[in-house]
């Protein structure tokens, strides 16, 4: 899956990005009926995997990390000083 404002997903709204990810991964395994599954974190969403697996750990068989961020997450998205656009 996309996290969100990453691939084909959206990015409108401010929030805790790992913390919001997290919600999400969660969600999107309730909605499909996935009581457990291996999960995969690279580069930032390492970092929202580790915060699910804290979360929700039995919701996991297996945690893999890749090139992980932290679980603390990463200033990805800045808002523009002059209009409402995200770089």
């Amino acid at each position: 899956m996309d996290l969100r404002g990453f691939g084909d997903s959206t990015y409108e709204n401010l929030v805790n990005f790992t913390r919001a990810c997290m919600m999400h991964i969660y969600l999107f395994m309730e909605k499909l009926d996935i009581n457990k599954a291996d999960v995969l974190g690279r580069s930032l969403g390492g970092g929202v995997v580790m915060e699910f697996a804290a979360k929700y750990p039995e919701k996991l068989d297996k945690l893999i990390l890749l090139d992980s961020a932290s679980y603390k997450g990463y200033p990805v998205f800045k808002r523009r000083e002059q209009s409402n656009d995200y770089w």
